[in-house]
C-alpha cells in the first residue's frame, strides 16, 4: 500500500485483522438476536462501530523492526488514495473532517439488519463484508443530497446488488483510486 507519512508507512487491514473484526461482529450479533438480552441494543451499536473500523482504520507498520504493527483508528477515514471519492471531495481532502464525510455506500444499519436476519457464518460474513462494507469520501453537501438517505434505492436486492446504487440514483459520480471500482 501507499506510504502516507514520511516517518511510518500504513497499510490496509489484512484478512487476518478483518477476520478478527468478523469474530467481534459474530459475538455482538449473537447477543443482538436475543430479544430478552439487556445488551441487545448496545450490541447493535458495537456492530456499527466495528463496521466503521472495517473501512476507516489502517495499520501503522513498525518503522524500526522493533515496533510491531499497530491498528490506527480512522487513519484512512478520508484517504482518497484508498477509497472511492467525488471530485469535490478530492479537491478539499486537506480539510479532513471539516467539510468531508466518510460515508458507507450501503448504510451500516442495513448491513447489520442483514447480518442479524441471515445469521451469517464467519467465512460467509467475511465475504459479505468484503463486498458490502465499503465507503466513499464525499463532501458534507453531497452527503445531504444522497438519496435515499438510510436505505438503498427501490428494487435493490442483496443478490443483484450494485453497492454504489445510491450514488447512481443521486447522479453522483464516484472516482476510484487507480480507476478500480
Amino acid at each position: 500500500m501507499k506510504n502516507v507519512s514520511s516517518k511510518f508507512s500504513f497499510r490496509a487491514l489484512n484478512d487476518s485483522e478483518r477476520k478478527y473484526l468478523c469474530s467481534l461482529i459474530e459475538t455482538y450479533a449473537g447477543i443482538a438476536r436475543r430479544a430478552d438480552h439487556p445488551m441487545r441494543e448496545i450490541s447493535k451499536k458495537l456492530m456499527s462501530y466495528v463496521l466503521w473500523r472495517w473501512t476507516a482504520d489502517a495499520v501503522k507498520c513498525g518503522a524500526t523492526g522493533i515496533t510491531k504493527d499497530v491498528v490506527k483508528q480512522d487513519k484512512w477515514k478520508y484517504n482518497c488514495e484508498v477509497h472511492p471519492f467525488t471530485e469535490k471531495a478530492k479537491l478539499i481532502t486537506k480539510d479532513k473532517g471539516k467539510r468531508l464525510r466518510h460515508e458507507h455506500v450501503v448504510p451500516r444499519d442495513l448491513i447489520i439488519r442483514h447480518i442479524l436476519e441471515e445469521e451469517l457464518e464467519k467465512e460467509t460474513l467475511f465475504n459479505f463484508l468484503c463486498i458490502f462494507c465499503k465507503c466513499a469520501i464525499v463532501t458534507k453537501e453531497e452527503d445531504q443530497q444522497l438519496r435515499p438517505r438510510n436505505t438503498m434505492p427501490n428494487g435493490w436486492a442483496w443478490d443483484e446488488a450494485c453497492v454504489y446504487s445510491r450514488y447512481e440514483n443521486s447522479k453522483m459520480k464516484l472516482m476510484f483510486p487507480n480507476d478500480q471500482p
